[in-house]
């Protein structure tokens, strides 16, 4: 029974790890919209992400098991990373877009408003 109890702790802890992998991919894809990656940035990007993917789940696997790497930890992380792009990623996503058009319209209006306001004052 405590084996069981043990090995639900570490699938929980691999679920972590699979949800900071998928928040490590919703910062690569920011990198490469941002930087409008082409194929040869976008494979350098892939490779350094999956070399940073498998750092929590090795951080993980050598914290709380003792037996070594096993499926139901690679399941659990699978999962976790599932969990966020299906449902987490998205809502992000749209909160981002969001605060990013707010700010844009906020830096234009006030923007606008300084221009106005050093133009009149330049006529003077």
């Amino acid at each position: 029974m405590r084996e069981a109890a043990r090995q639900s702790g570490v699938f929980l802890a691999m679920l972590y790890g699979g949800l900071a992998v998928g928040v490590l991919y919703d910062l690569a894809r920011g990198v490469r919209s941002v930087l409008h990656a082409g194929p040869v940035l976008t494979g350098v990007l892939d490779l350094l992400f999956g070399a940073l993917a498998c750092l929590p789940a090795a951080l993980l696997v050598a914290a709380f098991s003792h037996e070594g790497l096993r499926a139901y930890m690679l399941l659990g992380m699978a999962c976790g990373l599932l969990l966020y792009l299906a449902g987490v990623s998205r809502l992000l996503r749209l909160l981002v877009r969001a605060l990013c058009g707010a700010c844009r319209r906020i830096a234009q209006t006030r923007a606008g408003a300084w221009l106005r306001l050093a133009v009149r004052r330049a006529l003077r």
